[in-house]
Formats: C-alpha cells, structure tokens, sequence
C-alpha cells in the first residue's frame, strides 16, 4: 500500500483515522472530508484542504499524546541472584546490573 497515489474515503462516516496511514508517502490525491474526526482532534478545514501534510501531523500529534500517557506495570519473578534488577534497570534506561556467571 505504500505505492498508493490516490485515497479517496469522504463522506463514510469515519470516526477515526489510523496514525499508518501517515506511511503512505506516494499519496498526490487525498480526499478525507466528510468524516466526523473530531475525536482525533482533526478539523474539517484539514480534512478537506487535502494537505497530506497536515493531516500526517494531526495524525502523529495524536499518537505521540497516546504514547506519552501509556503505563505499563511488569512484575518480574524469578530465583535470587537472576537477573530481576537488570531486567528492571534495562526497561527503565537506566544501566543495568551485572549478573556473576553471565
């Protein structure tokens, strides 16, 4: 689909735009418009200018404020000794701990 050169999806009744679509760099012709984007945060004046470019940044905006409020818990079990702290340090970023043996 990254070859695609035309999207045409106006007046479906969309809701929601997938942040992929921004992948799809060949596009010339992009008709969005008529679809109910409000809860992406998406204008109709961006969806109907046809600027790719502005609605590949509404996209990307969206999905960098999704990500920035994710959470994860991880609990990590195992013997003493095995490597939990490292484990631990290496999904934090931080500098992991070196296991004797390993």
């Amino acid at each position: 689909m990254v070859g695609l050169t035309e999207l045409r999806i106006s007046n479906n009744a969309l809701t929601h735009l997938p942040v992929t679509l921004t992948q799809l760099v060949n596009v010339v012709t992009l008709e969005v418009h008529g679809n109910p984007m409000s809860s992406q945060g998406i204008s109709e004046d961006i969806l109907r200018g046809g600027n790719k470019e502005a609605l590949f940044a509404k996209l990307r905006e969206g999905l960098t404020q999704m990500v920035h409020h994710a959470h994860m818990r991880v609990v990590v079990i195992g013997h003493s000794a095995s490597g939990h702290t490292s484990v631990t340090r290496a999904l934090k970023g931080t500098t992991p701990v070196p296991v004797a043996g390993l």
